[in-house]
C-alpha cells in the first residue's frame, strides 16, 4: 500500500509537470496561440484516438463540467491539459514536440510505462504480483533505462540484466528515470528522501517474513541502491551540475 501510494503521488507529479512544460512553451511560443495549437491537434488527431469523444464522457464529472460547457469543442491549450486523461495529454505533447521540434516528455514507449503506473495505483492494483513475471521478447528493457542504472556503477552487469527483466522492476526503475529527467531539483530531493525512508524503514518492517524469499529479496536489494544513489549528495550535486 505505502509504495502504491508513492507510485501514484510520483506519476501525479509527472503530470502535473507535464502539463506545466506544454502550456509554458505554448505561451512562450510568438508563432502560436493557445486556440491554434488545440485546432491544429484536432485537424490532423489520429483517427483512432478521438479525443473529444474521450472529453465528452467526462461531462458528467462536477469537476470538469462547467468548462467543457464553455470551451468544447474550442479549447484553448490550458483549459484542455485539464479535461483530458494522461493518454490524452501524451497525444497532445507528441504532435506539439513534432510540430515545434521541441522537447516535453522522454520517449512515449517510457511514458507509457508511467500511465500504466499511474492507472494501476489508482485502481489498488495489486502492483507487487509483478515482481516474479519477466518481460516478453517484445518488451525488453529500454535502452535509456539500461543506461541510467548503468551509470550509478551500483551493481554489475548481471543483476542490472537480471532485474531489468523483471516487469514490476523495469516499470518502477522506469518511474525514477522520468522523475529524474523532468521533476524540479527540490521535488526530486524531497520524494527520493521520502522513498529512502520506505525502503529503510517500512519495507523492512517485517523483514523476518521474506527471509526464504530470494526473489523478494533480491528485487528489494537492487531497488534499494538504486533509490540510496539518487537520494545520495553526490548525486544530487551532479543532477544540478547536468541541469
Amino acid at each position: 500500500m505505502y509504495i502504491r501510494y508513492q507510485i501514484a503521488e510520483m506519476c501525479l507529479d509527472i503530470e502535473h509537470e507535464i502539463k506545466v512544460k506544454l502550456v509554458n512553451s505554448v505561451t512562450s511560443n510568438q508563432s502560436e496561440d493557445g486556440y491554434e495549437i488545440v485546432r491544429k491537434y484536432f485537424n490532423r488527431e489520429d483517427p483512432n484516438f478521438h479525443l473529444l469523444n474521450t472529453i465528452k464522457r467526462h461531462k458528467s464529472g462536477e469537476y470538469c463540467k462547467d468548462l467543457i460547457d464553455k470551451y468544447y469543442p474550442y479549447f484553448l491549450i490550458w483549459v484542455l491539459v485539464e479535461v483530458v486523461p494522461f493518454g490524452g495529454l501524451l497525444h497532445v505533447c507528441d504532435f506539439y514536440e513534432k510540430e515545434y521540434n521541441c522537447k516535453i516528455i522522454p520517449s512515449s514507449k517510457l511514458m507509457n510505462v508511467i500511465r500504466d503506473l499511474r492507472n494501476a495505483s489508482a485502481h489498488s492494483n495489486c502492483l507487487l504480483n509483478q515482481m516474479n513475471k519477466r518481460i516478453a521478447n517484445r518488451r525488453q528493457a529500454d535502452e535509456h533505462i539500461t543506461t541510467f542504472v548503468k551509470n550509478m556503477e551500483i551493481v554489475g552487469t548481471a543483476s542490472r540484466r537480471n532485474n531489468l527483466r523483471k516487469i514490476f522492476t523495469n516499470d518502477l526503475v522506469t518511474l525514477l528515470y522520468v522523475y529524474d529527467q523532468i521533476m524540479p531539483d527540490m521535488s526530486k530531493k524531497r520524494k527520493f528522501s521520502e522513498l529512502s525512508y520506505l525502503m529503510h524503514d517500512k519495507v523492512i518492517e517485517h523483514a523476518e517474513y521474506f527471509k526464504d524469499n530470494s526473489e523478494i529479496k533480491s528485487t528489494y536489494t537492487f531497488l534499494k541502491k538504486i533509490i540510496d544513489k539518487l537520494n545520495s549528495v553526490d548525486y544530487t550535486k551532479n543532477s544540478i551540475e547536468r541541469q
